[in-house]
């Protein structure tokens, strides 16, 4: 692939195009760092306002404008637990929504490579029935990239940038610490998706249902922030290396200046 131009049959400027691709990686990554910084400003402001708040006299509360008097009043209203409640959510939620950006980075990524080298699918099956209906070339070919692209979805992590290794020649520079942590934070996310129950359910040796508690009800597992903290790093990373590669294996051009400075972003990144 490292021969081929960096423009498609048409002109296309692709190296322009995947700049694309990064740059919303890195706008989202971004994005989620600020809503997770307003988070734990509000983690803090929360309990300090509940408390406070009894103590402020009626006479210095009655001065105070009636939006901010009412949005002062339902802080106060926040209860111990209902205060936990929301910060394991939102711990959860950041996990879950860091590992889907860069889920969506990698499969950006292979489906753009298809579609920039088609001939990487010659070798792909596409259903009788699909091109029957299809009434153009480009129409057969949509269809078998997303049948493709949909397949490799369903690959873990590693298994994805092997097949594009495999595929295209991307060899991604990643040592041995940033592989493992790689694999924890995708094991991390599943726990957070799949495993928020209580109970495990079996059947007892007379043959009735038996149920262990699995997990307690404050907190079904043990992620902490530092599980959505670890996968913004790591991805962060990740993406960085695959860019590079993809620009310098299969686009074969230098990398342009504006998504340079893009990749030292997403290495620094830090929550």
């Amino acid at each position: 692939m490292g021969d081929e131009e960096s423009h498609d049959e048409q002109g296309v400027d692709l190296p322009s195009l995947y700049a694309e691709v990064v740059d919303a990686y890195r706008h989202n990554s971004l994005r989620a760092g600020q809503a997770r910084l307003t988070q734990a400003r509000l983690e803090l402001a929360v309990p300090a306002a509940a408390v406070l708040m009894p103590k402020v006299g009626v006479d210095i509360v009655e001065q105070l404008p009636d939006d901010l008097r009412q949005s002062l009043d339902e802080v106060a209203k926040i209860e111990k637990a209902e205060y936990l409640d929301w910060s394991y959510v939102a711990c959860v939620s950041f996990l879950v929504y860091y590992t889907t950006l860069f889920d969506t980075f990698l499969q950006d990524t292979i489906e753009f490579l298809l579609c920039a080298h088609p001939g990487a699918m010659s070798d792909y099956p596409v259903p009788f029935g699909q091109v029957v209906k299809s009434a153009a070339r480009h129409e057969v070919l949509n269809a078998a990239l997303k049948t493709k692209v949909r397949e490799i979805g369903f690959m873990s992590f590693s298994e994805r940038l092997r097949w594009l290794q495999k595929r295209f020649g991307v060899r991604v520079a990643l040592d041995d610490p940033t592989r493992e942590e790689l694999a924890k934070c995708s094991e991390a996310r599943n726990v957070a998706v799949h495993d928020q129950g209580w109970f495990e359910f079996c059947f007892s040796e007379d043959g009735t249902v038996a149920a262990s508690q699995t997990g307690c009800p404050l907190h079904p597992n043990k992620l902490t922030w530092e599980d959505a903290s670890a996968a913004k790093r790591t991805f962060g990373v990740v993406v960085a290396e695959l860019a590079e590669a993809v620009y310098s294996q299969v686009l074969n051009c230098e990398l342009p200046d504006s998504v340079r400075g893009t990749l030292e972003v997403l290495r620094g990144l830090d929550a």
